[in-house]
């Protein structure tokens, strides 16, 4: 859920493959702009980010 290719996550210099799940979560307590959006719930799917093709699947 964190947002490793937006221009915030950029800007602190971090690499994301260097975090550890707590880290991460720390990162997104004290940037809430992080995070992936949109999320959207339906049932038991989740899908982050737009991504075309998957919210016409998503919503049929």
């Amino acid at each position: 859920m964190l947002n490793t290719k937006g221009a915030a996550f950029k800007k602190l210099g971090v690499k994301a493959d260097h975090l550890d799940e707590q880290q991460a979560l720390d990162l997104l307590a004290a940037n809430p702009r992080l995070l992936v959006r949109p999320i959207m719930v339906r049932g038991g799917q989740v899908l982050t980010g737009f991504k075309e093709e998957e919210y016409r699947n998503f919503f049929k």
